[in-house]
């Protein structure tokens, strides 16, 4: 196994010899021609301008706000004020019941009777 790993190594050896002494050789003055061109190309396409492409609004809104941290906190904001609305805290009334009518009307705030009736020490004058 190792003489034929150090034939093919060898071989390679003696390919890569083979290329350097053979090397071939550009025509004089190609290079320069295909510097010349390419820089020719080059500056074409510099010299040629794109039009601007107009901005579009969701571009010009999120620019306004600040950016992608702008657009960030909208949408934070959004979703927090969406989980406030379906599931609302104790002490606030739920504003899905108010919009619907729901039957069961339930109110954080006291009427007067209420009010005073809770307010009395329980004893009636």
């Amino acid at each position: 196994m190792a003489d034929i790993e150090h034939d093919d190594d060898r071989l390679l050896e003696q390919a890569f010899a083979a290329a350097r002494r053979d090397a071939a050789r550009m025509p004089e003055g190609l290079a320069d021609r295909m510097v010349a061109d390419a820089l020719a190309a080059q500056s074409a396409l510099l010299s040629r301008s794109a039009p601007p492409r107009p901005r579009g609004v969701l571009r010009q809104f999120a620019d306004t706000i600040g950016g992608w941290y702008g657009l960030g906190g909208m949408a934070a904001a959004s979703v927090a004020g969406l989980w406030l609305g379906f599931a609302p805290p104790l002490g606030l009334p739920d504003p899905a019941g108010l919009v619907i009518g729901s039957e069961d009307e339930t109110s954080i705030f006291l009427s007067v009777d209420e009010l005073t009736s809770a307010l009395s020490d329980g004893s009636e004058t």
